[in-house]
């Protein structure tokens, strides 16, 4: 039980280490105004440098969040961009103010907010020595902020976490090898890897039917042609998936009572959908849920980052894959790096956080979908470097919601 006295410290050791913080914040942000000045011609502090990292860190310690809680709808529908308009906002804040700045027009302030940024992130990993570490304890605060506290419960919930296209041998192996070091644990502490067979139509859209809506009847392929309504049936189609969800549902399924859909293509009779097909019209949409993530400039820098370690990842796997004449290998086309960073990097961290928030709300059960894998596996094969890739950082993701 802790003391009032124990209390007490960790209170100041919670005070030093946010002062301790702070003024490293500080220091990164002269260290990053000291690097745009050598790096731009024009811009020169003259003398002002921490002047206008202390100008640019209030501002975005103070005015930023007030900003995006005001212009929160521009924030979201801007993915984040807004956001990171502000941080050039600062830099020019800080050219007015200061006498002795000379910053010459908007390209140099936007170089200087981005460095300002990397150095706000660098900062987050020097005190928490895992990115990712920071990035769940953020999310679940705002979770919590959200929710107006923590729900809690003597009842067990489920999470479904639903790898797209990872078949029982490939996640075994895959385990076996070392990819998943995070999943072989918990056999290793008593959970068991079972095997379920699919139907003769193996593809996602049966599958999550069967399993969220209790039947999967008349979904004969991932696309179909019926002779009644004269048309073809998508299952990658929201208007689609919503017919067929309206064929199958009973009012039961899967997460009936206060569950949540995230990232699927049917709801199950969810009381919250967000960024799933058959709902995908829905009023407000995902942006309840990824607004909160992209209003932060540095969550949105974050994710720039690695959709651009992303597409560099693939560009050079196609290459490695070509110069060693590798086959089969498929002619993917300049616009797949890009689907596939949105996949792999953008759709996960999204899922993951509403994944969080639904467990901090207390949430009974909550079915989730990363595709990830699935979309690096079609491309690449399911077992090769690329798609084991993406399993090791969805082992990672499954241990950050664990």
């Amino acid at each position: 039980m802790e003391t009032g006295q124990d209390h007490h410290v960790g209170e100041r050791v919670t005070a030093l280490r946010m002062t301790g913080r702070m003024l490293v914040a500080l220091f990164a942000n002269y260290a990053a105004v000291l690097v745009a000045d050598a790096w731009l011609d024009g811009f020169d502090p003259r003398g002002a440098a921490f002047g206008a990292a202390l100008v640019i860190g209030v501002f975005g310690a103070v005015v930023t969040p007030l900003v995006v809680r005001l212009a929160f709808p521009v924030v979201v529908y801007t993915f984040g961009i807004a956001s990171i308009a502000l941080n050039v906002l600062a830099v020019r804040l800080a050219d007015a103010l200061l006498d002795s700045l000379q910053l010459d027009g908007w390209t140099d302030a936007i170089v200087v907010a981005v460095l300002v940024a990397l150095a706000s992130n660098l900062v987050a990993w020097l005190f928490a020595l895992d990115d990712e570490a920071t990035f769940t304890r953020a999310v679940v605060r705002r979770a919590i902020r959200r929710a107006g506290g923590v729900e809690r419960t003597d009842v067990p919930g489920v999470l479904f976490l639903e790898i797209d296209g990872c078949s029982h041998g490939v996640l075994q192996r895959a385990m076996r090898a070392g990819w998943m070091p995070n999943m072989a644990s918990w056999l290793h502490d008593g959970h068991r890897l079972e095997r379920w067979h699919a139907d003769l139509s193996s593809q996602t859209g049966a599958s999550q039917a069967g399993l969220l809506l209790g039947s999967n009847e008349g979904i004969v392929a991932f696309r179909w042609w019926e002779r009644d309504r004269d048309a073809v049936v998508v299952s990658s189609n929201p208007a689609d998936a919503r017919m067929v969800e309206q064929r199958l549902s009973t009012g039961h399924g899967l997460l009936v009572g206060g569950g949540a859909s995230r990232n699927n293509l049917f709801d199950g009779d969810a009381d919250a959908a967000s960024m799933t097909l058959s709902t995908l019209t829905a009023a407000g949409g995902a942006s309840r849920i990824w607004g909160p993530y992209f209003a932060n400039p540095n969550n949105v820098l974050r994710t720039i980052l690695l959709v651009v370690a992303d597409i560099a990842h693939e560009l050079t796997w196609t290459l490695r894959y070509r110069r060693r004449g590798v086959e089969p290998r498929l002619r993917k086309g300049w616009r797949y790096p890009l689907v596939r960073a949105a996949t792999t990097v953008v759709m996960r961290d999204i899922a993951t956080e509403m994944v969080i928030g639904d467990v901090v709300r207390g949430r009974p059960s909550v079915y989730a979908t990363f595709v990830g894998y699935g979309e690096v596996a079609h491309h690449d094969g399911v077992e090769r470097p690329p798609a084991l890739e993406q399993l090791r950082l969805l082992d990672r993701t499954f241990a950050r919601i664990a």
